[in-house]
């Protein structure tokens, strides 16, 4: 796609303790954009330690001193990953069609992450959201652990039972969500962790919003701080309280 074409996007990489990771893949982030001049990144240091803050601020600041166009917010404490996206987000300008963010990781490659930040200008049709999917489909490359791959497709399914979310994978760390839509329901929203995307996207298939999925290539990276078996049953936990809050908003 030609440089220029791209909507005006706020892309927030949030991060807890990654700077190693982030050294990697955050330059090859900023030179994927870097010929979109409506693309601005925000890296979102959600309390990391003081080593690791300080270098991710250095990391910064030395992508900074060219063209790239990257910033950085420093929370006071460890809020979660949900709640540094929103605050992330919560810095976006009015001209911001788009709010994004990708996983620190770097498990979403930079040009798979560039490639959905395109997807509007590439479709017919108008869509309020685009989200990654680890979709195991002809032409797409997906490396990941059984473990995660068998939870995922299991809190899925029990998603699917308890909010009728319709899609196939609600978790993958890059999505990208129309600005408007966004404001719509982010007063609606209270998971601010490991369950927060399935509070964001069902709030916003409920105000009417189109979600499309994206299958991407994707690699599990060594590293991830979410377990499958500690993490796994405060994500179900999660969205017990989810279905709750929605069955007693229904009643309202």
């Amino acid at each position: 796609m030609p440089a220029g074409t791209m909507e005006p996007c706020l892309l927030v990489i949030p991060c807890f303790n990654d700077h190693a990771r982030l050294a990697t893949y955050l330059p090859e982030l900023c030179a994927a954009v870097q010929p979109y001049p409506h693309v601005r990144m925000l890296v979102v240091d959600d309390g990391s330690d003081e080593h690791n803050a300080a270098l991710v601020r250095s990391l910064i600041e030395e992508l900074s001193r060219g063209s790239t166009r990257v910033e950085l917010l420093c929370m006071e404490k460890n809020v979660g990953k949900g709640a540094s996206i929103y605050a992330g987000w919560s810095h976006a300008r009015a001209e911001d069609q788009w709010l994004a963010f990708a996983d620190a990781d770097g498990a979403t490659s930079a040009s798979e992450v560039l490639r959905l930040l395109c997807i509007p200008c590439t479709i017919q049709e108008k869509v309020d959201v685009v989200i990654a999917s680890r979709a195991r489909m002809l032409g797409r490359t997906i490396k990941r652990r059984w473990t995660r791959h068998s939870f995922g497709r299991l809190f899925s399914f029990i998603a699917y039972l308890l909010v009728r979310l319709p899609v196939y994978d609600s978790q993958c760390g890059c999505k990208l969500v129309r600005q408007s839509a966004y404001l719509k329901i982010k007063d609606k929203l209270f998971e601010k962790r490991f369950c927060f995307d399935m509070d964001l996207l069902v709030n916003l298939h409920r105000a009417g919003a189109k979600i499309i999925e994206v299958p991407v290539d994707w690699v599990d990276i060594p590293g991830s701080k979410v377990s499958v078996f500690l993490d796994g049953g405060r994500m179900l936990l999660s969205l017990l309280q989810l279905r709750l809050r929605l069955r007693h908003s229904d009643k309202d």
